[in-house]
């Protein structure tokens, strides 16, 4: 679990991420000019209804020293200062949610409810359409049917030779953040896991 912070005007708008460190999928976040304890713990509610103990790392930010984590079943697992690899997974989240969304848009300038909608539109596009780098360049959905002992296999252009004469003529186009984001993929020719996904990031 981590915050990031962004200073617009006089003002800071707090987003919160948690990510689940196996699939890398952002689990919750939320967005508030107002991080007290009684939103902190709202936000844990929606984690977890406390019947499985949950353990969540997090840096030493104050916010978190007025909250009982365990009222919730969850244990916290403080990182060391200045260690941010010890909670690197949510670090390089945030790092890509500042390359990949707000490096799009004046920070300055932004509202509570624009940084929500950015932020919606960004976990929506990292949690289900987003390939990722340490789960061997497939997407998290694909992910967890890998983990389910489900069978998946990447589908060549090779192969699509078969299928189609051209496979760019059902090539299709998702827009996110604004159009800032252009994700291209091929749709399903089959109902089982077998797909192939052409991702094209346009930042132009």
């Amino acid at each position: 679990m981590d915050f990031k912070i962004i200073q617009s005007g006089s003002k800071k708008i707090f987003t919160l991420f948690i990510i689940r460190n196996l699939t890398r999928e952002i689990e919750i976040f939320n967005t508030t000019l107002n991080p007290n304890p009684e939103w902190l713990k709202n936000q844990l509610r929606s984690l977890t209804d406390g019947s499985k103990k949950l353990y969540l790392i997090t840096d030493n930010d104050i916010l978190y020293e007025n909250v009982d984590f365990s009222a919730f079943n969850i244990k916290r697992l403080n990182t060391k200062p200045r260690s941010p690899l010890m909670n690197a997974f949510i670090e390089r989240f945030i790092g890509s949610f500042n390359r990949e969304a707000l490096v799009f848009y004046d920070k300055s300038t932004l509202t509570l409810d624009k940084v929500h909608k950015i932020t919606k539109d960004y976990v929506n596009y990292y949690n289900n359409h987003r390939p990722h780098q340490g789960i061997g360049n497939i997407t998290i959905p694909q992910y967890k049917k890998v983990l389910q002992g489900q069978h998946f296999t990447y589908k060549t252009n090779n192969h699509f030779k078969h299928e189609i004469t051209n496979p760019f003529e059902n090539l299709q186009k998702k827009q996110f953040l604004d159009g800032y984001i252009n994700h291209y993929y091929l749709p399903h020719h089959n109902t089982d896991l077998h797909q192939f996904s052409q991702i094209n990031t346009n930042y132009a």
